[in-house]
């Protein structure tokens, strides 16, 4: 706690102490704060509405925060966001919401859209975040949280909230630009975007981009500190590459966008009883998606949408861990893989009916043409496991937001899903928004959604009895404008968690938790003083073992982030500086993790010529030291993060 208060007042001096030189300074333009920019949100309602009318609780953030604090993958967007926190095992990025964060959920109980397009593919349910992300940051417009349950719109995975990420059109840009980064760890990154809009209204948006870092070069695990183990070093064990292409095309009521990205990371923590200090030991995951939409406003003045999109997904994961008929491990490669193919259609109404009812009614259709998994011996070449499997699932869904009075939003919403493995669930959301005045909102929710287990939980190590986790949320909001461009928020907010899919020892799954997590978040956010654009928020949460009263592992007390950005040198140069407190935590074993703090600095400039951006930025900048849990597939029961790392970028649109 101490540490805590030390950083937000260290902080706050340092607001108060520059702002007073860049009171008088005129307001860049462009630099407008956050809710001036992005007035409205998508994905709480399927449609375009008031933030303060929307039937949860939002945050957007947007291109320009992103360019600020230099964020470069979509977890460190979501990061710095209130009442969420990331754990990072040296392969996939795990985002934690309101206290819950399961050890290897692959982020299933997260929903993250692109465009409005599911992207949590049909193997393991995984959402991905980090460097294996289908969208380089540079092609967001801005990112839409969603909090709370939100089946009823989405069907599963929305148990916690939903992310859409808004990418950008053709007419963002203004031809061609080119972008390299190059840090520490001997990290590179280089891209290249075309966009442009053409005669008639086409918008034409394509990019490509490729990222390499070498890693860490020594990772040290006392776990494995034994001669036989290298003494517990992991060696030149831990690079990441990845490539993305994306591209999109608009044009009057028709959308078409696909998207690709292939990432390979060494793996130096000898997860899943492999050979630790083994450079043969890898992950690959790819992805890609084509996806098009038609969206038409009918003379009713109801509004059709109609999409249809191609998904795949594929992973392959190298691991020296083979086992012979004892059951002793031989050290001989083995290979997973997982292959997902799928297509999904949906057909949506929206509109008015009585002037004060506002609606949505739709059906989702989603065909899983593979799902197929499998576990072998790479040499000499044996087959261990196979497991083929196709299925279907089918989802009706409505909601009608009524104005009951001038003031008054009743919002009701249900969905009904069905799937070919084990039936049906039917999921509401209900809320009470009352617009006490122009600056002042007022929100009462309520919500269920449900979390299917994925084939990966259910097949891979055969676990047929699952069924579907099930949450239940109440939240009670209150959102102000404490000035035009100042907004607080204030949440109190209760889960409860039945039916929750835990990973056993013998890697099989379990329906075996249940769990309540109560809290209160809140935020300020928006031009705090003076020129200075910033977001403060503190999280107080308390997420627990319906059963055993424990606290769940992964699951930190308090939570506080302090966000600040602020022209520097007329419209040239900026600075943009951000604090993360994460409490204690536990471990699976039981153990205590430490509180940490990290600070992340950005310096960038623009205009210094025509089209010419320039950024550096350091992360962790106080080298703090600090662990993140561990999960079940691990010898480690925490797993040491990096420290100091550092950035340059450089940016050109050639007008």
């Amino acid at each position: 706690m101490r540490m805590l208060q030390r950083v937000l007042i260290f902080f706050t001096l340092l607001s108060i102490a520059i702002s007073a030189p860049l009171r008088a300074a005129d307001d860049p333009v462009g630099e407008s704060v956050l809710f001036q920019e992005i007035p409205s949100v998508y994905a709480a309602s399927k449609y375009e509405q008031r933030i303060e009318e929307a039937p949860a609780s939002v945050s957007i953030v947007t291109a320009d925060e992103i360019r600020k604090y230099g964020y470069r993958t979509l977890a460190e967007v979501m990061r710095s966001q209130r009442g969420m926190y990331v754990s990072y095992d040296r392969n996939y990025t795990y985002l934690g919401v309101r206290g819950f964060s399961r050890p290897t959920d692959y982020n299933s109980r997260v929903l993250v859209l692109i465009d409005g397009h599911r992207t949590n593919e049909n193997i393991y349910h995984m959402a991905m975040l980090g460097t294996e992300s289908l969208v380089n940051v540079d092609l967001i417009d801005h990112v839409e949280i969603v909090r709370g349950p939100s089946s009823s719109l989405y069907g599963t995975n929305a148990l916690f909230g939903v992310i859409n990420v808004i990418t950008k059109r053709g007419r963002d840009l203004r031809g061609t630009e080119l972008a390299g980064e190059y840090g520490s760890l001997d990290t590179g990154k280089v891209r290249a975007t075309y966009g442009t809009r053409l005669s008639g209204g086409t918008e034409v948006l394509g990019s490509l981009s490729a990222y390499k870092s070498e890693g860490q070069d020594r990772l040290y695990y006392k776990e494995f500190d034994d001669p036989s183990t290298n003494n517990g070093i992991a060696e030149n064990n831990d690079s990441d590459t990845a490539a993305n292409q994306f591209f999109k095309l608009y044009r009057g009521d028709f959308t078409l966008s696909a998207a690709h990205v292939r990432r390979v990371k060494e793996v130096p923590t000898a997860s899943y009883d492999a050979t630790f200090n083994d450079p043969d030991q890898h992950t690959v995951d790819q992805q890609g998606y084509v996806w098009a939409e038609y969206a038409h406003t009918l003379e009713s003045g109801q509004r059709f949408t109609a999409n249809l999109s191609f998904d795949a997904y594929r992973y392959d994961g190298t691991y020296g861990n083979a086992v012979d008929i004892n059951g002793d491990l031989t050290g001989e490669l083995t290979k997973d893989y997982g292959d997902g193919r799928w297509w999904t259609t949906q057909l949506q109404l929206t509109g008015q009916a009585a002037e004060q009812h506002h609606y949505v009614v739709g059906i989702d259709l989603q065909y899983n043409t593979a799902q197929d998994q499998g576990n072998k011996i790479l040499e000499p070449y044996e087959v261990i496991f196979v497991d083929k499997r196709k299925s279907r699932q089918w989802s009706l869904f409505l909601q009608d937001e009524w104005r009951a009075a001038p003031n008054l939003i009743l919002n009701f919403g249900l969905r009904h899903d069905d799937y070919s493995e084990w039936g049906g669930t039917t999921n509401p959301r209900l809320a009470m928004i009352y617009l006490a005045s122009p600056a002042t909102t007022a929100k009462l929710l309520y919500g269920e959604a449900y979390r299917a287990p994925s084939p990966y939980e259910l097949y891979y190590t055969p676990s047929p009895w699952l069924k579907p986790e099930r949450i239940r949320t109440i939240e009670a909001a209150l959102e102000h404008s404490l000035r035009p461009n100042v907004r607080a928020v204030v949440s109190l907010f209760r889960y409860w968690m039945n039916d929750l899919i835990n990973q056993q020892d013998d890697y099989t799954f379990a329906n075996t938790g249940d769990a309540v997590t109560d809290g209160l978040e809140l935020e300020v956010e928006g031009r705090l003083v003076g020129t200075i654009d910033g977001r403060i928020s503190y999280t107080n949460q308390r997420a627990r073992d319906t059963n055993t009263g424990a606290l769940l592992s992964n699951s930190p007390r308090q939570l506080a982030k302090v966000n600040l950005s602020a022209p520097l040198y007329g419209n040239m140069f900026f600075g943009g500086i951000e604090t993360q407190y994460v409490g204690r935590r536990s471990t699976l074993s039981g153990s205590t993790l430490d509180a940490y703090a990290i600070a992340n600095i950005t310096l960038s400039a623009r205009g210094l010529a025509p089209g010419l951006e320039l950024s550096v930025s350091a992360y962790n900048a106080t080298d703090e030291r600090y662990s993140d849990p561990g999960g079940q597939e691990h010898v480690q029961d925490s797993i040491p993060q990096d420290g100091r790392i550092y950035r340059f970028k450089i940016q050109y649109e050639f007008r």
